[in-house]
């Protein structure tokens, strides 16, 4: 009888390891078909990672075109600024002048004048202005060369 209840007992046990076995050896499959799967994968990726990377040179040369023409229009764009900015500071000078010049060569009239200090002020702000604005000496040459 102890023969019979190890003989089942070994049984038991063969079966359970070989079933055991079995499974570990799905799982093994299983994940043999994962590593496949991702080395794949990952070649995939790094195939496209490649193209994605790759310069093409005509994108390349456009891109370069676009930033050059870009450059070129804001430069035009900042000359045609800075002339409409500068000849209206001139069109301001030419009316402003001459009250500022009368101001200077006579003085005031009456010191006590409310406007004094205001049109003094004014006075220096059109000097100042007048530093940075280009004479028209140099406008004369700038039309000359063009």
């Amino acid at each position: 009888m102890i023969n019979f209840i190890l003989f089942l007992v070994s049984i038991i046990l063969f079966t359970s390891l070989l079933m055991y076995t079995t499974v570990l050896w799905f799982k093994y499959k299983r994940l043999q078909v994962l590593f496949v799967q991702a080395k794949f994968d990952g070649e995939m990726v790094a195939q496209f990672l490649s193209k994605q990377l790759e310069v093409n040179p005509e994108s390349e040369l456009k891109a370069k075109d676009d930033f050059i023409t870009f450059l070129s229009t804001s430069r035009e764009w900042a000359y045609k600024y800075i002339e409409d900015v500068q000849s209206a500071l001139i069109k301001f000078m030419n009316k402003v002048d001459p009250i500022v010049d009368y101001h200077a060569k006579y003085g005031d009239v009456m010191p006590m004048d409310p406007h004094t200090s205001q049109l003094n002020a004014i006075s220096d702000s059109i000097n100042e202005l007048k530093m940075i604005l280009p004479s028209p000496e140099y406008d004369t040459l700038i039309q000359e060369e063009l």
